[in-house]
């Protein structure tokens, strides 16, 4: 996007228009029909499509090329991947993958450990300033924005019954509850290959739900999310920020959300496979496995629902900027085609998490 000034310049040279005021008036302060309201909604619109685009492409690379391996590896046709997969590539790849692992029936058990995604909150609550209606408002914090079961962070006092310790296969968590990984130490419930179906008491390699009566210190280095009696030591949120209290522009702050949806830091869970099965094929899996279940069930998840809500308000916007030839001062290229561009992007983004959907369903992975 070309700067606002670089731009104003540009058209008060080359237009030569005669007055010095309209050259300044176009460079320092938005024209009538132009005001601040609306440079700020389509800035933060256009930013977060840009974004869009790129979270997109690379969601869509990594879907594919997991269902291809994993297809591959367990000898089904898949279609032959070129640099830029299309959407039908990634539906064929994963089609492939899926009718791959169905046909391991219950053979063997997958362990799904680890994996979660923290949004830029930060950068949230520094774009969502541009779109404040109501100048005075306090926006809140990380902290108060944040559902409180999506808070996450060190606790340096106990993780409260009902939270969940966020262990990973490297760095076990501390647990009473539900592991969601694998437990070691007792097992009030069915056991399989270090894998608990009931109550783990002991450390898990993924994500221990603590019980109602439990009350632990989740472990060196190991974050907790959910409750913690004392405030967290670098708190973070693992889904969308909740609307401010104030007044803001709606579709403005929908792109400053977006924004930080699409630059979320997302570590992908760990695979475990146990049972009988060929080397190649759980090589495959451990492996490609991880990228699915990511575009599933944590990175997809936040993409998609991002995603819906640039291509839908970004159209508009870019089109009511577009009828504003005062607004072309502030704005530069096709702003329609690059807001048209922000649905194909979503399209891309809703086929890649169901093609994920469908082969993490044929693993018996559907809830994490």
């Amino acid at each position: 996007m070309i700067q606002t000034g670089t731009l104003g310049a540009f058209l008060c040279l080359t237009l030569a228009i005669p007055t010095f005021m309209a050259c300044d008036f176009a460079l320092e302060a938005p024209d009538l029909g132009c005001d601040e309201n609306m440079v700020a909604k389509v800035e933060a619109l256009a930013t977060a499509a840009e974004k869009l685009e790129t979270a997109a492409a690379g969601l869509r690379g990594e879907v594919a090329a997991a269902c291809h391996a994993i297809g591959t590896a367990f000898g089904e046709e898949v279609p032959n991947m070129g640099a830029e997969p299309s959407d039908s590539d990634i539906t064929a790849s994963c089609n492939a993958a899926k009718a791959a692992i169905s046909s391991l029936a219950g053979d063997v058990i997958i362990v799904v450990e680890g994996g979660r995604c923290t949004i830029d909150a930060e950068a949230h609550l520094s774009c969502e300033k541009t779109c404040q209606v109501d100048v005075t408002c306090d926006p809140g914090t990380v902290v108060t924005r944040c559902e409180p079961g999506q808070l996450s962070g060190y606790c340096e006092g106990s993780c409260t019954g009902g939270a969940t310790c966020q262990g990973t296969a490297t760095l076990h968590a501390e647990c009473s509850g539900s592991c969601q990984g694998s437990c070691a130490g007792t097992c009030d419930g069915t056991v399989s290959d270090a894998f608990c179906a009931g109550r783990c008491e002991g450390t898990c390699g993924g994500s221990c739900k603590l019980a109602a009566d439990a009350e632990i210190e989740c472990g060196v280095d190991v974050t907790c999310k959910g409750g913690c009696t004392v405030e967290y030591k670098e708190p973070r949120c693992e889904t969308e920020l909740t609307p401010p209290s104030c007044q803001v522009d709606a579709d403005c702050e929908a792109g400053c959300r977006a924004q930080a949806s699409f630059a979320a830091d997302c570590v992908p869970p760990t695979i475990t496979v146990n049972g009988s099965i060929d080397p190649v094929a759980a090589a495959a899996l451990i492996a490609h496995l991880p990228s699915l279940v990511n575009g599933a069930l944590i990175q997809g998840v936040l993409l998609a629902e991002a995603a819906i809500e640039v291509s839908q308000a970004y159209p508009p916007a870019a089109k009511a900027v577009a009828g504003l030839p005062q607004c072309l001062v502030f704005f530069a290229g096709d702003m329609v085609a690059a807001a048209n561009a922000s649905v194909k992007a979503a399209t891309t983004v809703n086929v890649s998490v169901q093609a994920s959907v469908s082969v993490t369903a044929s693993a018996g992975i559907t809830t994490y």
